[in-house]
C-alpha cells in the first residue's frame, strides 16, 4: 500500500525537505524507517532503489533511518468520501496540540464508512470510529478491540482470529498466526503467543443488515468472518 502523508495542518504546496516512510507490519518484527528529500527526482531515484521483496523479508533499506517511534496515519481524504474529512479532520484537531509529532494526515485508507479511519504504523493496526482519548491512549496501550478493524499485514480470517483469541492470547502478543481454510465459509485459525496458543473456529456470513460501503452510498449486503 502506498499513501500520500502529510503533518498536520495547513501547508501551502510543498517545496522543500519531505520525508518518505516505509513501513513493515509483522507479528514479531515490525519497524519503521524514514529518509528525507528535497526534490521530486531525488524522491523517484530514493523509492526505485528500494528493493521490496528484501524489505518484505525484514532488512532495511540501505540509507533509511529506522524511527524509534510509532506514527499515527489519519485519513482526511475528502475527495473519496466526505466522511473522511468530517470526523478526520475532527480527530486531527483535537489531538494535535498534544502530540503533534505522532500525528500525520494520510490519502485514502479504505473503510471510511468507520471514519476516522485510522492506521498505526509500524503494527499495522487499522482502526475505525475511535475517539481521541482512546487513540491518544495508543501510544502506551493497545487501542479498544471494538476499534481494531484488522492488523494489514494478515489475512483477513487471521484478523479476525488475532482479535477473537484475546482472552486465550493477550491482543498484540501474538507470535505466528496460522489459517486452516476448510471451505469458503468456514475456518480454522491457530493462534500462538508467548503465554500459549488456541485455535478459532470461524464461519464467513454476511451481515444480517445491508449496510454502506460509505456514509453516502446505497446500503448493500456485505459479509464478515465470525467467531463461533
Amino acid at each position: 500500500m502506498a499513501l500520500a502523508i502529510r503533518r498536520v495542518g495547513r501547508h501551502p504546496r510543498a517545496t522543500g525537505t519531505r520525508t518518505v516512510m516505509i513501513a513493515r507490519s509483522h507479528l514479531t518484527d515490525a519497524w519503521l524507517c524514514t529518509r528525507d528529500v528535497d526534490s521530486d527526482d531525488q524522491l523517484a531515484t530514493v523509492l526505485g532503489d528500494v528493493d521490496l521483496d528484501a524489505v518484505m523479508h525484514g532488512r532495511v533499506p540501505s540509507g533509511w533511518e529506522r524511527a524509534t517511534e510509532s506514527v499515527t496515519l489519519i485519513c482526511t481524504n475528502g475527495k473519496r468520501d466526505v466522511c473522511c474529512a468530517i470526523e478526520g479532520r475532527r480527530i486531527i484537531d483535537e489531538v494535535s496540540d498534544l502530540a503533534e509529532h505522532h500525528y500525520w494526515e494520510c490519502s485514502h485508507l479504505g473503510g471510511h464508512r468507520y471514519a476516522p479511519s485510522v492506521l498505526l504504523l509500524p503494527a499495522g493496526l487499522v482502526l475505525g470510529q475511535i475517539s481521541a482519548t482512546e487513540l491518544m491512549q495508543t501510544h502506551t496501550a493497545n487501542p479498544p478491540l471494538a476499534r481494531v478493524r484488522g492488523r494489514s499485514c494478515l489475512p483477513a480470517a487471521a484478523q479476525a482470529a488475532e482479535i477473537a483469541a484475546d482472552q486465550e492470547v493477550p491482543f498484540g502478543t501474538a507470535t505466528a498466526i496460522t489459517v486452516e481454510t476448510i471451505d469458503e465459509h468456514r475456518a480454522t485459525v491457530q493462534v500462538h503467543g508467548l503465554s500459549g496458543s488456541t485455535s478459532i473456529s470461524l464461519v464467513h456470513q454476511a451481515h444480517s443488515v445491508p449496510s454502506p460501503i460509505s456514509c453516502e452510498a446505497v446500503s448493500q449486503s456485505r459479509s464478515h468472518w465470525l467467531s463461533l
